[in-house]
């Protein structure tokens, strides 16, 4: 026979583990909805890419330099371009995102290799395709042979976006379910 301080025990433990769902399901719930405009952003950004006229940049330098990543270690790509617009040549820089240096231990292993590779095969005077932005000629994205780990995001954040949502759903349901029958309101 259970005691009334085991069943307040109970009764504590249940509203500890209700709250804690609660929170879980609000947080995953904000998580939807800042992926979802994340999303939302990034697919509008590269679909306006997608349609900027195309034009020759040719590499002044490219090279791998420290990033500002406070007290880690990090590199990344930066290239000077001079964009071939005819009359106008605008500098327009392209960058890759960080990296760890060989020396910093890191899984996968040797994730600078294709950024090296990279800035290899683009020494000055190499062309690159470009689109650039028809209003700010210096904002440009390369046509082919990207930097490594970039190009659209939209695919990776739309599986995102999924699997939060299905997770708030989820989390939904079983907080209905747990929920007090004397709380739920009534169907009319």
């Amino acid at each position: 026979m259970a005691t009334g301080n085991q069943t307040g025990n109970q009764s504590a433990l249940l509203g500890l583990l209700r709250f804690a769902l609660i929170a879980l399901t609000a947080l995953t719930g904000l998580g939807t909805i800042f992926v979802g405009v994340i999303t939302a952003f990034q697919a509008w950004q590269e679909h306006a890419q997608q349609h900027w006229p195309t034009a020759t940049a040719y590499v002044e330098k490219c090279a791998m330099v420290h990033a500002s990543a406070g007290r880690r270690l990090a590199l990344h790509i930066r290239c000077r371009l001079h964009v071939d617009l005819g009359t106008e040549q605008p500098v327009a820089y392209l960058y890759s995102m960080n990296v760890p240096p060989p020396e910093v231990r890191q899984s996968p292993p040797n994730q600078i290799a294709p950024f090296i590779d990279w800035v290899n095969r683009h020494p000055a005077g190499t062309s690159i395709e470009v689109r650039y932005n028809p209003s700010r000629h210096t904002s440009v994205v390369p046509v082919t042979d990207p930097i490594p780990r970039t190009g659209p995001h939209t695919p990776d954040n739309l599986k995102l976006l999924a699997a939060t949502s299905i997770s708030f759903v989820v989390l939904l349901i079983l907080l209905r379910a747990t929920w007090p029958r004397s709380v739920q309101l009534r169907k009319p």
